[in-house]
């Protein structure tokens, strides 16, 4: 696990002036072998102890922090402070407090060019913002931030020339540093003449557009990236990418993870759906295995299953969030629905875990996802439960005679229709290991009789039932000392011997028992 090490400040330099301590007279391998398996806390203090120990220590560690206000503060000192700290690095962190005045562009450039010069095996790039308290939500904000984080963009531009695009694969860095904006440093824009008071918004917005310079090109000097993160801290606090700069991220085609908050407001669903249906289309499409979209704005995409999925053959992990819909319904449901039903399921990828917000899915969509066979971790948020019989038709989706979902253990099923469907449908598949279902719908919730339901599901682990009808309410782990207080109760927990965490209903817990269990309490 990767230990992070702040970089040494300027004004303890005094410090490594002591005598030797009794560590120096050790191989200076041995002593780093030995530091390594010390805790965090105790190597930063002992890298005070003398100058043989602190060069132990620095390289003792496999990742560094900065903070990007210091470096730019602390001038050369903290420029020779930041290539001496951890020179076996694979991973460095810079730090910015979100909502203060960025570094310079030419201060980052340095930064960065300083890791390409002094770290030789650094692979993994993370620029992380953090809000001492989030702001409300203001518009203008929003702006502010997508020029500041702009500066990032351009100075990974400056350090891919320096030699870091040639071995950087990991890249997490807030998604406005990829779009454009204007720099700080230069005289603002002219003032766009006022809108009439009949004119239409959208030309103000394409005008404003227009204005700004294009995205830096932070992304093409780096052929060896496999990895990027573009993700706001607070999708509510942070402007995103805009959907016209995934195109740069498609370039790269050897990217095999990518991670991405696209900016949806205004009109930014459709822009974003074609932004999507250009990335599988693009070079990165063949080499995608994990592929996580999500969206900060109110705004909408819904893409087609069975016309985006097939053009992403290698994805393994797909994670939908909100703004970001898959439909699964074919495209016969488009015109009128007379061969709808007997459409074969759309054809997908070898998914191994799913995730998805408020998915279209009906019978054919359910088999398609039941015939996955290495499918172990399925998330659905907002969706439908499964049709009457969907999933014992999904037996014939795959070869012939085989099980629905043969490899799912995990579970999360949030719906608006009746608990007793989500219910009927999770006790079909006995193979689960982990189990949650939430009623999205409102009503009275999941009652008494709800985990009495699961029984066939022995080899549970976890189940978790929310919300829960009436006040019967338990949440507990680890079931050894668990003492069933009712005989139902006893009952699940004979069925389930594995199960080691439980939040819903008591089993058998009526109004009457619930009503009893307190006046006896209040007696006592």
């Amino acid at each position: 696990m990767h230990q992070p090490v702040y970089y040494v400040s300027p004004e303890r330099a005094a410090a490594k002036r002591e005598p030797p301590s009794p560590l120096a007279a050790l191989p200076h391998c041995v002593l780093r072998a030995l530091l390594a398996g010390l805790p965090c806390g105790d190597r930063c203090r002992l890298r005070l102890t003398c100058a043989a120990v602190a060069a132990a220590v620095a390289e003792s560690f496999d990742a560094l922090s900065i903070d990007a206000a210091r470096f730019e503060s602390g001038g050369d000192a903290a420029a020779t402070s930041l290539a001496r700290a951890a020179p076996l690095a694979s991973r460095a962190v810079v730090r910015a407090r979100a909502g203060a005045a960025p570094p310079a562009a030419g201060t980052l450039q340095r930064l960065f060019c300083i890791l390409a010069a002094s770290k030789p095996r650094l692979e993994a790039v993370l620029i992380e913002e953090c809000w001492a308290q989030p702001p409300p939500f203001d518009p203008s904000l929003l702006d502010a931030l997508a020029a500041a984080r702009w500066r990032y963009g351009a100075a990974l531009a400056a350090a891919a020339g320096a030699g870091l695009g040639a071995r950087l694969r990991r890249l997490e860095l807030p998604p406005a540093a990829l779009a454009g904006g204007p720099w700080p440093e230069r005289p603002p824009p002219a003032a766009s003449p006022p809108a009439s008071p009949g004119g239409d918004g959208d030309d103000d917005a394409t005008a404003a557009a227009a204005r700004r310079p294009p995205p830096p090109p932070a992304l093409r000097g780096l052929a060896a990236l496999r990895e990027v993160v573009l993700r706001e801290a607070d999708p509510d606090a942070g402007p995103g990418l805009p959907p016209a700069a995934l195109a740069e991220l498609g370039a790269i085609p050897g990217l095999a993870s990518l991670s991405v908050d696209l900016d949806t407001r205004g009109g930014g669903g459709e822009e974003a759906w074609e932004a999507l249906m250009a990335l599988a289309a693009s070079p990165a499409a063949a080499a995608l295995t994990q592929l996580r979209i999500g969206a900060a704005g109110p705004g909408e995409a819904r893409l087609r299953a069975s016309d985006w999925l097939p053009r992403l053959p290698r994805l393994r992990r797909l994670d939908l969030g909100r703004g970001i819909a898959l439909d699964f319904s074919p495209p016969a449901q488009a015109g009128a629905g007379a061969g709808a039903a007997s459409a074969p399921p759309p054809r997908l990828p070898p998914l191994e875990h799913v995730s998805l917000s408020q998915p279209r899915l009906d019978a054919p969509g359910w088999a398609a996802l039941a015939a996955l066979p290495s499918l172990a971790s399925l998330e659905l948020w907002r969706c439908g439960a499964p049709p009457p019989g969907a999933l014992s038709r999904a037996a014939g989706a795959g070869s012939a005679g085989a099980a629905p979902f043969p490899a799912l253990g995990r579970l999360h099923l949030g719906c608006r229709e009746d608990p007793a469907a989500m219910l009927s449908a999770a006790a079909a598949l006995p193979q689960l290991r982990a189990l949650s279902l939430h009623h999205a719908g409102g009503g009275a919730g999941f009652g008494p009789d709800a985990p009495c339901r699961l029984r066939p599901l022995t080899g549970l682990t976890r189940l978790v039932l929310m919300p829960v009808a009436g006040r019967c309410h338990t949440r507990w782990s680890n079931v050894n000392g668990r003492v069933p207080v009712t005989p139902e109760e006893a009952s699940l927990l004979a069925a389930m011997p594995a199960l080691r965490f439980y939040d819903g209903p008591i089993p058998g817990c009526d109004a009457a028992r619930w009503g009893g269990w307190a006046a006896a309490e209040q007696a006592v």
